[in-house]
């Protein structure tokens, strides 16, 4: 999604009789458009964010990573080198040409690490699209900083997509001073808000 397509799609209710200016919901990753909507249009009247991430993508996707690996136990040897690829991969996607470019230049660098050819390029296909890519380059905080209207932030302690540890305290930094706001940690849930195993 964009923010003109949240403003052409959701927006134009604000015209019907009675209704006036609206919330905006922002759930998980595509939930960090909401801050920009809010910022661009008066017609938002306030925001509220779901799991929705405060590091940029680059900085998630380590997070994430860094994460799972730590839930599964894995040695320091092998959690630096899982970090270390994936950095290198993440590089290389925010400055190819194009999705093709992309997945030749992460493919390699997945086979110069051990992984086989078709395994490599097979896992590059998604991460190679335009849209994740993008994903990658963005950061949500400017947007955040710059939220005027009443927010309200809600993540589950047991998120393991968006990690509380790592996003909560930039929430903090970002939304400091701002009288109308409030940031909720749910103990128990997990990326959807649910009580039960972690997700």
């Amino acid at each position: 999604g964009t923010v003109t397509g949240v403003q052409t799609c959701a927006l134009p209710i604000c015209s019907v009789p009675g209704v006036g200016r609206v919330g905006v919901v922002g759930l998980g990753v595509g939930g960090a458009l909401a801050p920009e909507v809010a910022n661009s249009d008066a017609r938002v009247a306030f925001v509220v964010l779901l799991s929705t991430p405060a590091l940029s993508g680059e900085e998630l996707d380590l997070s994430r990573l860094r994460g799972m690996l730590s839930r599964s136990k894995a040695d320091r040897a092998l959690t630096d080198h899982e970090l270390r690829v994936t950095q290198e991969i993440d590089d290389v996607l925010r400055v190819a040409p194009s999705d093709a470019a992309a997945l030749r230049s992460g493919a390699d660098i997945m086979i110069a690490n051990g992984r086989a050819p078709d395994d490599a390029r097979g896992a590059m296909r998604s991460l190679s699209r335009t849209d994740h890519r993008a994903a990658l380059a963005y950061d949500p905080l400017p947007a955040l900083s710059a939220l005027r209207v009443p927010t309200l932030v809600i993540s589950g302690a047991n998120d393991t997509a968006v990690l509380v540890a790592d996003n909560q305290p930039i929430f903090h930094r970002a939304l400091t001073g701002h009288p109308r706001t409030r940031i909720v940690v749910l103990d128990g849930d997990n990326h959807w808000l649910q009580i039960g195993r972690a997700h």
